[in-house]
């Protein structure tokens, strides 16, 4: 009872907030003008990346929307988008028609993309009951590959996933309110809120070169990243699963360059570089959380272990020390949030002459930071 009475009180004080600057409706010669009702749209930006961009438009494939109640906190309604409208600047999803309430918005991005095809899909959601289900059942999980001895593998080159909800600029929940249509009608009013979203799917390239100059053949080596990380909870946050071994979606082969004193050879370039065959290999990935241990293991022809890193260290590692820009000034970011907002790892084994890894080079964007002589075993 107090809760149905809490409930007509805020409709009540909304009414009476917004009632002086509703008056224009009621005139018959306004009514003639056009529509005066109050229309309700999500706006959705992902701008939470190192180049403080929105990158939405050319980046998220489709939008979910799931609504719960922001008393009871049970499922109410979903909203379903994808295709083209998304590609065009100034996309929203309209909530015309959507019962009046008050709600607690989770999208997950990226989670259809039937209308491009080529792949499976990579993520999926569980089916909510109207009424029944609650936030906490609405979980994310990798779809992966399970082995005959139990153990779960993902081999793919997984769509791009992207969880959000309504904030503001300092990513501070909001609730979407909607008002009863009938019970008030404004001048053409649009309420617009901004769903805010954070990548979770990350991109890592191993590349193995020797500095003797001698080719490698990336066929005889394979790579495994470990984590457990296959399950997210509504609030993005990872649950306890089982541990996922991802496998590269690519492997080939490159060309890069090495320069060593006394390495000499007709294949030499006039400044002393030589061109030598690397192996390189793509793997695409989960959602990476400070704190939860992720493997990095390069095997090598003979299946002995060449180097294991843990990749999570090493990625803020490559953060440590730098500075970051917003708007032209310094930006003071954590380990969690460089971790969202970087998406691309690329990372350079150097073997040497005794076949032992000597050092290796982390790439983000334009950093390079090189670990010499260090045990990665």
């Amino acid at each position: 009872m107090l809760t149905l009475l809490q409930k007509h009180l805020r409709r009540l004080l909304a009414i009476c907030l917004v009632a002086p600057l509703l008056a224009a409706c009621d005139s018959a010669i306004y009514d003639e003008e056009g529509d005066c009702d109050i229309h309700y749209r999500l706006r959705f930006r992902f701008d939470h990346n190192l180049l403080f961009a929105d990158a939405f438009n050319s980046q998220v494939t489709s939008v979910g929307v799931y609504a719960f109640d922001a008393e009871t906190g049970l499922f109410a309604w979903q909203r379903l988008e994808s295709g083209e409208a998304l590609a065009r600047s100034g996309y929203e999803m309209n909530l015309d028609g959507v019962e009046p309430g008050r709600y607690r918005l989770v999208a997950w991005c990226g989670l259809d993309n039937a209308h491009i095809g080529g792949k499976p899909e990579s993520f999926t959601l569980p089916k909510l009951t109207p009424g029944v289900s609650t936030r906490e059942e609405l979980r994310c999980r990798l779809e992966r590959e399970t082995d005959p001895d139990g153990s779960h593998h993902s081999r793919g080159d997984l769509w791009n996933l992207f969880h959000g909800f309504p904030a503001d600029d300092q990513w501070n929940e909001q609730v979407v309110e909607i008002i009863d249509p009938e019970s008030l009608r404004a001048d053409g009013q649009t309420v617009e809120y901004t769903v805010r979203l954070k990548k979770d799917t990350n991109r890592v390239r191993v590349i193995l070169q020797q500095l003797s100059g001698e080719d490698i053949d990336a066929e005889n080596f394979s790579y495994t990243i470990e984590a457990e990380n296959g399950l997210m909870a509504h609030d993005n946050s990872l649950l306890p699963e089982t541990k996922i071994t991802y496998h590269p979606h690519r492997v080939g082969s490159g060309i890069a360059g090495v320069g060593l004193p006394g390495l000499l050879s007709r294949d030499e370039t006039p400044d002393g570089i030589k061109p030598v065959k690397v192996a390189v290999a793509d793997l695409s990935i989960g959602r990476l959380v400070k704190d939860n241990p992720v493997t990095l293991t390069v095997y090598a022809p003979d299946g002995k272990v060449s180097a294991r890193i843990p990749l999570v260290d090493y990625a803020l590692l490559a953060a440590e020390g730098e500075t970051f820009y917003k708007d032209g000034r310094p930006y003071a970011m954590g380990q969690q949030e460089y971790l969202d907002r970087e998406d691309s790892y690329t990372l350079t084994f150097f073997l040497d002459r005794s076949k032992d890894w000597q050092a290796v080079r982390l790439q983000i964007l334009s950093w390079r930071i090189v670990f010499n002589h260090i045990d990665i075993h």
